[in-house]
């Protein structure tokens, strides 16, 4: 699957899965946090999109905190499933890029990012990922709380550097 459609993904399943009984699902806590060159990224998107192989999982995400921490929810309750899963963290949206959007969705990242088309790239598309996904791994949840910290390498001059 290619990272820029995980955000996109996450969001349709987490629809999808967002109704119906929850409380039969085991969760164990994950939670991190999340650097950029060093310093916390906050208003970053950190995304658990469940392996293939994974039955058991549903899809989980949450936003840096200030300090650039983050706690994963799965259908609003805190944690994730064990099993494996598409770790991405994506770059928060800029003051000015949200600015373009109506008012009840600019406090929205998920569908503020999508409205803009951002975490979608299509060979055909003359846009351009404001908020690229910045890191993508596969990681696997134990039957135990997890901590999975990442720190981004930005380049210098980019708006996430700065």
């Amino acid at each position: 699957m290619k990272r820029y459609h995980v955000t996109a993904l996450i969001g349709a399943s987490l629809l999808f899965t967002g109704c119906g009984d929850s409380d039969d699902l085991k969760l164990v806590p994950v939670s991190g946090n999340i650097t950029i060159n060093g310093k916390p990224l906050e208003g970053a998107t950190v995304a658990f999109l469940p392996a293939p192989d994974n039955k058991a999982g549903a899809p989980g995400l949450d936003t840096t905190g200030p300090s650039g921490n983050y706690k994963a929810m799965t259908r609003q309750r805190s944690g994730l499933a064990p099993g494996k899963y598409r770790m991405s963290v994506t770059l928060p949206l800029t003051k000015a890029t949200a600015s373009k959007l109506p008012d009840d969705i600019q406090n929205d990242p998920m569908m503020a990012k999508m409205a803009l088309g951002l975490d979608t790239k299509d060979a055909s598309s003359k846009k351009k990922a404001a908020t690229p996904v910045a890191y993508e791994k596969d990681v696997e949840v134990a039957n135990e709380s997890t901590v999975l910290d990442y720190d981004v390498k930005a380049k210098e001059g980019t708006s996430a550097a700065k």
